[in-house]
């Protein structure tokens, strides 16, 4: 869950991992308080797909306990939110949900409805949120 004001929920992996999704969706419609219908369901659909991929990260890659999961973030100077956030091993992924899709990859077909931006070796920006474990 998140304490952090800039998003709806922050975490580790294993945490977001183990974490119900009806746990996660409760911590981002507190943060998202004008959620609507159609809004919770595009988070009851896509937080399980979300964590089978950590678990499968989790299950393959040593340094990923240290991984982190941001989930609504919201934009500096914007009022405008990135779906989610990882902090990775140097990187940053940003992955915005257009729609259903079911991932499949790390490199979704551009009709997927998923949108990635991968950030290899990104420089520390302290205005992130912090992760606790």
């Amino acid at each position: 869950m998140s304490e952090d004001p800039r998003c709806g929920w922050n975490s580790k992996f294993p945490h977001f991992r183990s974490s119900s999704p009806k746990f996660i969706r409760e911590s981002l419609s507190a943060y998202v308080k004008d959620a609507g219908a159609k809004q919770i369901r595009a988070w009851d659909d896509s937080i399980p797909p979300l964590q089978n991929e950590v678990g499968e990260i989790l299950d393959t890659d040593r340094s990923s306990p240290d991984y982190s999961t941001i989930l609504e973030y919201s934009l500096p100077l914007e009022s405008r939110r990135t779906d989610v956030i990882f902090l990775a091993k140097g990187s940053v992924v940003v992955l915005e949900s257009r729609g259903p899709h079911r991932p499949t990859s790390i490199k979704p077909p551009p009709t997927s409805g998923i949108s990635a931006v991968i950030i290899k070796n990104a420089p520390f920006d302290p205005s992130w949120p912090s992760v606790s474990p």
